[in-house]
Parts: C-alpha cells; sequence; structure tokens
C-alpha cells in the first residue's frame, strides 16, 4: 500500500533551493518589513495629524499584506503542481492565517487611507488674521 505522506527535503546549503523557493522567502521577508514600516509610520503619522502621510503609509500597509499574498500564492500554486491536486496537503495554521492577516491588512490600509482623504482646507495653515478673528470669538 503507498504512502500519501509528504517528505520534506532537506537542503544542506540555502542556494540549493529553487527560485520559487527564494521569490517565496523574498516576498514573505519584504510583506514583513513593510507591514513593520507601515503601521509604525502609521502611529507617528497620527500623531502628527498629517493627512499626506497616512495615505502614503496606508498604502504602504496594503503594499505589505499584498507581498505576503503573493507569496501564499507562489507556495500553494508550486506546490500543488509538484504534488498534483489529488493529494491532500495539510499546510497548518499559517497558511490560512496569511489569507486572514491580507483581508486585515487592505482592509486597515484603506481604512487610514480613508482618514486622510479629508478635505485638503484641514491642510492649510490658518492666517494670523484667522487666528486673531477666532481668539476675538472665544472671548
Amino acid at each position: 500500500m503507498p504512502s500519501e505522506r509528504t517528505t520534506c527535503e532537506i537542503y544542506r546549503d540555502i542556494s540549493q533551493g529553487s527560485g520559487v523557493f527564494h521569490a517565496t522567502r523574498a516576498f514573505a521577508v519584504i510583506g514583513s518589513l513593510l507591514l513593520i514600516a507601515g503601521v509604525a509610520l502609521a502611529c507617528f503619522a497620527v500623531c502628527r495629524n498629517s493627512n499626506k502621510d497616512k495615505r502614503k503609509y496606508g498604502a504602504l500597509i496594503i503594499a505589505g499584506g499584498a507581498c505576503g499574498v503573493i507569496a501564499v500564492a507562489i507556495f500553494g500554486v508550486r506546490m500543488w503542481i509538484a504534488i498534483g491536486a489529488v493529494v491532500w496537503v495539510p499546510y497548518g495554521y499559517s497558511f490560512h492565517l496569511t489569507w486572514v492577516q491580507a483581508l486585515v491588512t487592505f482592509g486597515g490600509g484603506a481604512a487610514i487611507i480613508k482618514a486622510g482623504c479629508r478635505n485638503a482646507e484641514n491642510e492649510q495653515p490658518m492666517h494670523r488674521e484667522e487666528v486673531i478673528a477666532m481668539r476675538e470669538s472665544i472671548i
């Protein structure tokens, strides 16, 4: 009776991996770095209250999520081609969490971009006359 188990190949050197292996690794690492940078910079943009920065950093978060999706898609397609559609391979929870991460990053990035798309007049500096008029109306 043939076994339907899959085996992992052990590489003595990382350079022995296929191009698909390296592409998956590259997109996963780039996506992680973009997400870390995007989230950190978006927090700083909130402190500065800069709409332009919110739009840029929201796009950075979406780009990081897209890199994660590309990495999972490359890996999944390569495994499907290598093993075939007949054998069921359990990828584990990390494979499914990446798809959930894609939904969260696309939604979160879109929300940050939406928050940064307020009217341009919010970005305009106040003129001295306006400040004086505001002070007089308060007093």
